[in-house]
């Protein structure tokens, strides 16, 4: 997963937050101007931020953008995981399809996407570069997409894992910022060491130590696995998409 070097003194549509994250220009003014007034959930409970399903989705075929064979077969192959485990769908479309917007996949800069449906747009970019193309890689960016936050934003985070800021890279402290409960919805799942969508023990770490260790040393190597969605990852979809 890559980290961004992009600090909160930048524009914000320049801003990169929490390291994969896209920002609108609103969600950006909230956050660099006003903390008190930021709402970011686990699950987004927008309605208008939830996708219609199938969620519509492109293959970028320009040339700067353009995907090779063997990348759109992992790409497939976690939207084939995310289907088999929960009842949201996808259906490839081209840019007629008159319900917008159109999840667009392309190999840009990093690896990130926005959180939830932006529809304002016509097409959502999810952005794919070199050392993305893993499953559980992009399983966590399409987590981002149908609307999840990072799992270490929760309020109660610290009764599960330590934070040690000593470690974080100077201006990345933001990143580990925890959010009160009244702006959250985690729909009653319980916090998840183990979650696709939790930082990894040294993300943003200025010395290769730990910026996050889990309370139970048992779980300590779950942080930021990538490997598959958690039993807690499918309930909180489940919960959201398919009532």
């Amino acid at each position: 997963m890559y980290e961004s070097t992009k600090t909160t003194d930048k524009l914000p549509s320049e801003v990169l937050f929490e390291g994969d994250i896209r920002l609108t220009a609103k969600e950006a003014e909230m956050i660099l101007t006003s903390s008190r007034s930021r709402k970011k959930r686990k699950m987004t409970p927008e309605e208008d931020k939830k996708w219609a399903l199938p969620i519509p989705y492109r293959f970028n075929d320009s040339h700067k953008y353009f995907l090779n064979a063997t990348e759109k077969a992992v790409i497939l192959s976690a939207m084939k995981e995310l289907s088999d485990l929960t009842c949201i769908t996808f259906q490839e479309v081209g840019l007629d399809y008159p319900n917008k917007p159109i999840l667009d996949f392309r190999k840009d800069e990093g690896c990130w996407s926005y959180v939830g449906r932006e529809k304002a747009f016509q097409l959502q970019e999810i952005s794919t570069a070199k050392g993305c193309f893993e499953k559980g890689i992009l399983l966590h960016e399409l987590g981002h997409a149908i609307g999840f936050w990072h799992e270490q934003s929760r309020p109660d985070r610290d009764d599960y894992v330590t934070y040690i800021e000593d470690n974080v890279k100077r201006g990345e402290e933001f990143n580990f910022k925890r959010e009160n409960w009244g702006d959250m919805d985690n729909m009653g799942v319980p916090y998840d060491v183990g979650s696709i969508m939790h930082y990894g023990s040294t993300f943003f770490s200025q010395n290769g130590r730990p910026t996050l260790e889990s309370r139970d040393p048992l779980l300590q190597r779950d942080l930021g696995q990538r490997e598959a969605m958690s039993f807690f990852d499918v309930k909180l979809a489940n919960l959201a998409y398919c009532k």
